[in-house]
């Protein structure tokens, strides 16, 4: 692993994008100019780690934009991964994001939603390369700027810049009710529940966005293994058996079950022994009719 220490300031930036959080790392067309300040070096196939490890305390909703170059007009393979972790009030998580350009150079984003604020966030990022010249900015310094309020142009409550993310029309309002990815919600409610509408399960966790948001579980950050009503079932229990994850009276009924091809077997056993009986009893009556008949035709030969 070969570090690229950071030491100028770079192109770094949060921006607000009200009340929606993301996070993009942009990668830019071949050739393109990697911007002041950036730090190059020139290693084939070797991972790049940006020895960058920041924690910031985040009080307004962001964007965060990472911009990583390439200046080899043949690119054939660039990967970024972007590591993320976030505390919550009560909620501790995080994520390993990856977005992959191939072919002569490209522009690709990771999109990584995050809720409630207050909250404390720290990432580092790799970029594997094969043979590459990459540019990445240098982040000894966080110029930070927030932008104020929301852009709206339809009225539909959604911001443009959201809608335009995941390829809604800012300029009409009745995409408000659309439901893309068929999770119940439409997507002014995803906008308003910090999910993707593209995405049914926004976290990965097993657990449909629609249901989280019903239900108050986190549909952003993975869950499924939490106990939020402390009644010993975990929400993906509570998600399968649908009982309420937030009351501790509405409890999944975990007892062990008899698997249903047990249950066919057992009755499929019976039904054999069944017919068997019935068979092996008639079989026995028409034995009897058939020795008693003998028996009365002996009688009736018999002169005495």
């Amino acid at each position: 692993m070969r570090a690229l220490l950071a030491s100028r300031a770079g192109v770094f930036s949060l921006i607000s994008l009200t009340p929606v959080l993301f996070a993009a790392i942009l990668l830019h067309p071949a050739g393109a100019a990697p911007g002041p300040s950036g730090v190059s070096e020139e290693v084939p196939k070797v991972d790049y780690q940006l020895d960058y490890k920041p924690e910031l305390n985040i009080t307004a909703p962001f964007t965060l934009s990472l911009s990583v170059y390439s200046d080899d007009l043949n690119l054939s393979h660039f990967t970024v991964r972007f590591y993320m972790n976030c505390t919550l009030p009560g909620i501790t998580g995080g994520g390993i994001f990856s977005t992959e350009v191939m072919g002569e150079g490209g522009q690709a984003k990771i999109i990584l939603h995050r809720p409630f604020l207050p909250f404390n966030f720290s990432f580092y990022l790799v970029v594997v390369a094969e043979g590459v010249e990459v540019r990445i900015p240098s982040l000894s310094e966080l110029p930070v700027s927030f932008l104020g309020g929301v852009v709206d142009k339809d009225g539909d409550g959604m911001d443009d810049r959201w809608e335009a993310v995941y390829g809604l029309d800012p300029l009409w309002a009745g995409d408000s009710e659309a439901d893309p990815d068929g999770d119940g919600l439409g997507a002014r409610e995803e906008y308003l529940a910090l999910t993707s509408p593209t995405q049914p399960d926004t976290d990965s966790d097993g657990l449909d966005d629609g249901w989280e948001v019903r239900e108050g579980t986190c549909p952003f950050l993975e869950d499924a293994e939490a106990d939020y009503d402390g009644d010993g079932a975990t929400n993906y229990q509570e998600y399968i058996f649908q009982t309420d994850p937030r009351n501790a009276e509405s409890v999944p009924d975990l007892a062990p079950t008899t698997p249903w091809y047990y249950v066919v077997a057992i009755v499929v056993v019976v039904l054999i022994l069944l017919i068997y009986f019935v068979a092996q009893m008639v079989v026995n009556r028409r034995e009897e009719e058939i020795l008693t008949g003998r028996e009365r035709d002996n009688e009736s030969e018999d002169p005495g």
